[in-house]
């Protein structure tokens, strides 16, 4: 059975501005606070025998680029059939046989060269040089990962449980891969949210939560699991640490700055449409999973 997974990075890199500010995020919020939390996990700095699966690390893969730049063995894995590091001519290839010739010269051109600039936005932030070209980014199927079994002492992903059409495969897949010992810390976006359902911010601001009702169309490939669905999955093949809310800004729940979503739209007509779902898992944007594979 399929995996879908497409990957971390799936903001629109349109304007500079915006492009400037994914950049700010994904170092900040992403990539910064994921290694806060590995740290956590681990007890100590991020060693260099270290080895980091990415799992879902898109087109444009920042952890994956960030890791290798800090001296971190890293490694990305993703559906994507190409990757930025393989350039304008293979993404318009590849987009071609996908897409279409519109959409793969949009690939290849505009989007292409905004993130160009991200990732010169990106290593002026984290102070580093970033060579795509020494990169190791994997393309696999959906289902088995390209690696041997115990391979990875960390399996990471941002933005993807929400996106895996069969989670036990994508569980018992990622197990497989890590060591004994090894930790998984995964955060997605809840689909219960206002911005849950992948819709424009109109769309949002008309209906917050019109995608959970059915009021508004979109978001039809998202699995739609509850954290303690994520949690019971998990636990067949790991020891779960916890799982909890955060922020847009990948602030965790109980931490200065974490501040809930939609919470002052949800008003009594709101909540007569959604019975039986508790207020937490409607203003709460995304949920962080983490665990470990036990010895």
């Amino acid at each position: 059975m399929n995996i879908t997974v497409q990957g971390a990075a799936r903001s629109i890199f349109g304007s500079t501005d915006l492009t400037c500010a994914q950049a700010v995020h994904d170092y900040e919020n992403v990539h910064l606070k994921l290694k806060g939390r590995l740290e956590e996990l681990l007890g100590v700095p991020l060693p260099n025998d270290l080895k980091i699966l990415d799992l879902g690390c898109g087109y444009s893969y920042p952890n994956v680029a960030l890791f290798n730049a800090e001296g971190i063995d890293v490694c990305g894995a993703d559906v994507e059939s190409v990757f930025f590091r393989d350039g304008r001519l293979a993404t318009f290839r590849s987009r071609l046989r996908s897409k279409g010739f519109l959409r793969a010269l949009l690939y290849a051109g505009p989007r292409y060269t905004h993130i160009q600039r991200y990732y010169s936005e990106l290593a002026r932030l984290a102070e580093v040089s970033l060579v795509h070209r020494v990169l190791s980014l994997d393309t696999y199927d959906g289902c088995r990962l390209p690696f041997a079994d115990g391979t990875f002492s960390v399996v990471c992903s941002n933005a993807v449980l929400q996106e895996v059409d069969n989670l036990s495969v994508f569980v018992e897949e990622t197990a497989r891969v890590l060591r004994l010992g090894g930790v998984v810390d995964m955060l997605w976006h809840n689909f219960y949210c206002p911005s849950g359902g992948y819709r424009t911010a109109d769309e949002v601001a008309r209906s917050p939560w019109g995608h959970v009702t059915g009021e508004s169309s979109g978001a039809c490939c998202l699995n739609r699991k509850k954290p303690d669905e994520m949690r019971a999955e998990f636990e067949k093949r790991l020891t779960v640490l916890r799982v909890v809310g955060a922020g847009k800004d990948h602030t965790l729940e109980g931490d200065i700055g974490f501040a809930p979503e939609g919470a002052t739209e949800l008003d009594a007509d709101w909540r007569r449409k959604l019975p039986g779902l508790p207020e937490y898992l409607l203003t709460t944007r995304s949920f962080l999973l983490q665990a470990v594979k036990d010895a």
